[in-house]
């Protein structure tokens, strides 16, 4: 048997077993959102998923969904908020045709800025705006949801200058909010969620 070179996994695919980078795979599953991550976490991240499968798993041949799994709880254990698109990756696949679409969009929101038009209003207000942004970002069918400005948006609603109790309970809400909006919304079913 030939020997694999260490950042590789077979994968099973509709075509049989492929041998592949487990970082290429990583990359296409995410799309443009592995641009928000740094480059050493995806690398960690990575490392950490072919140690699970041949270590723990004894695995040399794996899914693409067990893949996808394990890259979006390697992903949430490193403290990302993260949903994951499950379709093939085309790295693996069959090469692309000129029939494939373009593509979709990457969607992004600015939570501290969204914060600062709605200075006046508190969360109440916050909240509204929140949820007509997340509306029309995914109205557009975006592939990835790159959500930045968390903590700078959780410690001005808190009113605070330093973390606390108070801004760790909004995160928690305001993540919570996030999580329910995206899962609620038709569109958004195959869209990875980051959150920053």
């Amino acid at each position: 048997m030939i020997q694999l070179r260490t950042d590789y996994l077979v994968f099973k695919t509709p075509e049989g077993f492929v041998p592949c980078s487990a970082e290429a795979v990583a990359l296409e599953l995410m799309g443009d959102s592995a641009q928000l991550l740094p480059p050493h976490i995806l690398e960690e991240v990575v490392r950490a998923i072919i140690q699970y499968f041949r270590e723990e798993e004894r695995k040399e041949a794996v899914s693409l969904d067990e893949f996808t799994r394990a890259l979006a709880t390697a992903l949430r254990r490193f403290g990302f908020e993260v949903q994951v698109d499950l379709e093939e990756p085309r790295s693996c696949a069959a090469p692309p045709s000129a029939a494939q679409p373009a593509p979709a969009p990457v969607g992004r929101l600015d939570l501290a800025a969204l914060c600062s038009e709605t200075a006046v209003g508190g969360e109440l207000f916050f909240f509204r705006r929140l949820e007509e942004a997340i509306g029309a970002e995914l109205a557009r069918r975006p592939a990835s949801l790159a959500v930045t400005g968390l903590r700078a948006c959780v410690k001005r609603l808190a009113g605070r200058r330093r973390w606390c109790p108070r801004c760790r309970r909004i995160r928690t809400d305001l993540v919570a909010f996030l999580r329910t909006r995206l899962r609620a919304e038709p569109a958004a079913e195959s869209c990875l969620m980051i959150v920053r």
